[in-house]
């Protein structure tokens, strides 16, 4: 018996990794056939690298993470100028409450860290394959899990669903999401271009010439390759005109760059429940908030850190199966806090025509409560 985790994202990815850390060989199933393209979910907190250092893989991070150190966020007409609002000249300095440096990799590169050291440690990842269908029980729960061969059927003591923010196995247990539900619809691309010097930065654009009169902006793991997301209108777009209203350099000859799965939806739920008997949610299974903040990728990888030890311990019979009844309670109202305040940023940087929202929660001061408490 084992644990079978569905979703090779970077909550599977670290339940898997923190599972084989603490002695059980999980299996993990990612219909995809390899890690995300995609160089969204970029950062790492202090108390994120802390939970890194205990798998053995921060340096790898730190090391992945670009050596000047700097991001800048900033609001602003475009990536020029002019500014509306600096956010974030430099990470703030967390150092009398973690040992921990930040870092700064995306999705693209730190799943494959993840998936390294899970096999490292014994993990048995497979990806190309698919969860068919799962039946719970009083022992387990059997899973009939596809590839290009064939089918097969696998018994487990638990499984944790890390199948993204649509879910599959969160819509067959009748888990609802509990929120403000979808805030809008975005496209994207990505580019290659010379931005005079701008490297490491995040921007999140007001601009009446761009599609729906927002976007961002974003630096990624490879120097001079840029990602630009812009709200879903109707029509087509001109990708080059875009590019160049958003960088704010009007002779720019970028050079547009294929990205699967290019439109996206923003949403703000969170699971009614994040356990269903022997099935456990983590990341976007179990809550959806605007990727503003960055909280998104960080609790993902939290959420594998704090649950593997338990079905570690119960699976060993370590402990008795009370101590995953903690799961609910301890990530779900922390969820909450995160997607509301992730929703009042969105509003703050992006939708500045829902500022005066009367159900905006208040800001958590200071933030450093968010990351330890």
């Amino acid at each position: 018996m084992t644990v079978l985790v569905v979703g090779g994202g970077l909550s599977g990815l670290s339940t898997a990794m923190y599972l084989a850390l603490h002695g059980v060989r999980p299996v993990l199933v990612e219909k995809h056939p390899t890690t995300s393209v995609h160089p969204k979910a970029r950062g790492q907190f202090p108390h994120v690298m802390e939970a890194l250092k205990v798998a053995g893989v921060d340096g790898k991070v730190t090391a992945a993470s670009p050596k000047d150190g700097t991001f800048r966020i900033t609001r602003a007409v475009s990536l020029t100028g002019p500014v509306l609002t600096e956010i974030l000249a430099k990470s703030p300095d967390f150092g009398h409450l973690s040992p921990a440096p930040w870092a700064d990799v995306s999705q693209e590169r730190m799943e494959p860290i993840l998936a390294d050291r899970a096999r490292e440690l014994g993990a048995d990842l497979r990806f190309g394959t698919e969860l068919v269908s799962f039946e719970q029980h009083g022992n387990g729960v059997t899973a009939a899990i596809r590839n290009a061969t064939g089918e097969e059927t696998i018994e487990a003591d638990y499984m944790v669903a890390a199948d993204g923010h649509r879910s599959p196995i969160r819509h067959a247990l009748g888990i609802e999401l509990e929120g403000r539900g979808v805030l809008g619809e975005g496209t994207g691309t990505l580019f290659e271009a010379d931005l005079q010097g701008q490297h490491h930065f995040l921007c999140y654009l007001l601009n009446p010439e761009l599609p729906g009169g927002a976007g961002v902006l974003v630096s990624t793991d490879v120097p001079g390759r840029y990602a630009l997301g812009v709200s879903n209108v109707d029509g087509p777009k001109d990708w080059k005109q875009i590019i160049r209203t958003a960088t704010g350099i009007p002779d720019l000859e970028p050079k547009i760059l294929d990205l699967p799965h290019g439109r996206s939806v923003t949403r703000h739920g969170v699971a009614q429940r994040f356990r269903d008997n022997r099935v456990f949610l983590v990341g976007d299974a179990a809550r959806m908030m605007p990727p503003t903040g960055a909280f998104g990728g960080n609790t993902a990888i939290m959420d594998g850190f704090s649950l593997a030890w338990k079905l570690a311990m119960v699976t060993k019979g370590e402990a008795g199966p009370g101590l995953l009844d903690s799961h609910d309670p301890e990530r779900r109202p922390y969820s909450k806090i995160l997607a509301d305040q992730q929703f009042l940023l969105f509003t703050q940087r992006g939708r500045p025509d829902l500022a005066d929202d009367p159900t905006l929660p208040a800001p958590v001061e200071p933030v450093s409560a968010l990351f330890f408490g």
